[in-house]
């Protein structure tokens, strides 16, 4: 009887779903995507990862996080044990964070932006993600389409105001060197991919790909 499958746990980007790691390809491996949470009013990062991490339901498991999804899975890892934490373009500390998102924190001139707008700024999302191809840019547009302008916000929120410094022990950091984002000369990353952006995981899917499977064995 050949043995069944390992569960990777993955958690998105802010915004976006589990189209986004669609074109990654690890054999082995049976994906369990978690769906994103409503926010309750004032809720921590923290919480709110208390909060996903119930629907994970494997001793020390495997989560790969996407960028704000990323972030979450480094709070979950530190209420949970896990075998691995795979971080793709992401942070593993607010170290990661750029110097303009402490400026916004600082001002709070996040609670003042018009979310709407920047959800529909497509051809300035092309450029910070990284989006060239029809099919990105595509995919871009749906997953934005899609996005809950109230979660947004929230989201935002906790990305400006995390003080994360912990790194867990178990966590891997792959990273692109062409991040506009997330710049990678802030992300001491573990593996980096040359020219890749925010959006590599579809853009180095195969790349990524191979090295997931390298780190898991």
């Amino acid at each position: 009887m050949p043995a069944q499958d390992k569960i990777i746990y993955f958690i998105s980007g802010l915004g976006a779903d589990r189209r986004a790691f669609s074109l990654l390809r690890l054999e082995g491996y049976t994906p369990v995507h978690l769906s994103w949470l409503p926010p309750a009013q004032g809720e921590s990062i923290s919480a709110y990862a208390a909060r996903l991490s119930q629907a994970i339901t494997t001793p020390d498991p495997i989560i790969i996080g996407l960028s704000f999804g990323g972030m979450v899975a480094v709070e979950i890892a530190h209420l949970m044990p896990v075998s691995r934490l795979i971080l793709i373009s992401s942070a593993a500390t607010s170290g990661g964070l750029p110097f303009n998102s402490k400026l916004l924190r600082a001002w709070g001139i996040h609670r003042l932006l018009p979310y709407h707008w920047i959800l529909k700024a497509y051809a300035v999302n092309y450029l910070l993600f990284g989006a060239k191809t029809k099919r990105q840019k595509k995919l871009m547009r749906e997953i934005l389409k899609d996005t809950d302008p109230r979660f947004f916000r929230w989201a935002m929120g906790q990305i400006i105001g995390w003080r994360n410094t912990r790194r867990p022990e178990q966590l891997i950091h792959i990273h692109g060197s062409q991040d506009k984002l997330l710049p990678c000369r802030l992300a001491n990353a573990d593996i980096t991919i040359a020219g890749g952006g925010h959006l590599m995981v579809l853009s180095h899917a195969a790349q990524i790909s191979r090295h997931i499977q390298e780190i898991l064995g």
